[in-house]
């Protein structure tokens, strides 16, 4: 998150151009703590989407909370999957 904050929207242009920007900013803004919350369930897809939302300047609280609660959903589903399997 905090990379994607601080780029300049000159490096943000330069990296994946000001269309591409603005699509993956009008999805944000549309599924916003739905999409964080859902990518966080997934290996490797919540880095994506952070930087996303620090590049469109996401309020952190919201993307804060919406990361800890599907991460917390993940590893508990997973905590509860090995237990059940294994013991």
């Amino acid at each position: 998150y905090f990379i994607g904050y601080v780029m300049s929207e000159g490096i943000i242009n330069n990296l994946i151009g000001k269309e591409k920007f603005n699509k993956y900013q009008n999805y944000i803004e549309k599924y916003s703590g739905s999409a964080i919350l859902i990518f966080n369930l997934f290996p490797l897809a919540s880095s994506v989407l952070s930087l996303m939302a620090g590049m469109v300047r996401y309020k952190i609280k919201k993307f804060w909370f919406f990361s800890i609660l599907g991460l917390s959903i993940k590893y508990l589903a997973l905590i509860f999957l090995f237990n059940w399997l294994f013991f």
